[in-house]
C-alpha cells in the first residue's frame, strides 16, 4: 500500500488543509462583525439627529473610556469592535485570521473565544489601570490587546514555526 496521499483510494480530506479549517467559526465571525460595525460606524457617524451627532454618541457609549471619564462596564467588551480607520481593521484581522485560525483549529473554537474574549477584557483593564500611569488617559479603541494575546499563545505554542511574508 502506498503512503502517498493521491494514490490511496480510501484518503478522505475534511477540509482545507488536511483537517485545518481555512476559516473556523469563531474567527469568521469575529472578522464578520468587526468589518460590519466599522462599515456601521463609518457610515453613521455623519448623520446627524436632532442636533446630536450620531459618531459622537456611539464614540460616548462604545469606547473605552478611562475611570471616572466615561467609563461604562460594558465598553470593555465594546470597544475590541470598533476600529479608528481601515488599515488599523486590516492588520488586526490579518493576524487575527493568520494566526488565530491555527489556535482555533487546534484549542477549539469555545476554548479560542473565551481565550480572546478574555486577552480583550484583560488589555481593557490593564489600558483603564495602568494608562493613567504613562500618560493623559484616552479613549481607547480596537482589538489590538486580544490579538496581542492570539500572537502570544501561537509564540508559545509554535516557537519554531517559520512566517513567511510575501508582499
Amino acid at each position: 500500500m502506498s503512503y502517498y496521499r493521491h494514490s490511496n483510494p480510501n484518503y478522505y480530506r475534511p477540509s482545507f488543509f488536511g483537517g485545518f479549517q481555512f476559516f473556523p467559526p469563531v474567527i469568521k465571525y469575529l472578522l464578520i462583525s468587526n468589518v460590519a460595525v466599522f462599515l456601521l460606524v463609518n457610515l453613521f457617524s455623519g448623520i446627524t439627529l436632532q442636533g446630536v451627532s450620531i459618531g459622537s454618541v456611539i464614540y460616548q457609549l462604545f469606547y473605552l473610556f478611562p475611570l471616572g471619564g466615561g467609563f461604562q462596564i460594558w465598553q470593555l467588551f465594546s470597544y475590541m469592535f470598533i476600529h479608528a480607520e481601515f488599515f488599523h481593521l486590516f492588520f488586526n484581522m490579518l493576524w487575527l485570521w493568520m494566526f488565530g485560525m491555527e489556535l482555533e483549529n487546534t484549542w477549539g473554537s469555545k476554548k479560542f473565544l473565551i481565550y480572546y474574549v478574555v486577552c480583550g477584557l484583560g488589555a481593557g483593564i490593564a489600558n483603564l489601570l495602568l494608562g493613567p500611569v504613562f500618560g493623559a488617559a484616552a479613549p481607547t479603541i480596537g482589538a489590538s490587546g486580544a490579538i496581542y494575546g492570539v500572537l502570544i499563545a501561537f509564540g508559545m505554542m509554535f516557537p519554531d514555526r517559520p512566517i513567511l511574508i510575501n508582499f
